[in-house]
């Protein structure tokens, strides 16, 4: 048995999303993913853009239960 893991596609990271995924910004140093969350703006930035998506997706999974 392998120890690989899947990582996702972006698109499918998107579609995790649902309606909340507003952009994705390659900035100088980083990328910041913005989502919206009952209209507050959540801005996670990491210089993986991979990491910046997972931090957006953990706090859209806290708020929901």
């Amino acid at each position: 048995m392998s120890d690989a893991s899947r990582i996702p596609r972006e698109d499918q990271l998107r579609d995790l999303f649902r309606g909340t995924f507003r952009s994705l910004i390659r900035l100088e140093d980083s990328f910041l993913v913005e989502i919206e969350i009952s209209g507050e703006a959540l801005r996670f930035e990491h210089p993986d853009p991979s990491e910046a998506y997972g931090r957006a997706l953990l706090e859209l999974v806290s708020r929901s239960r």
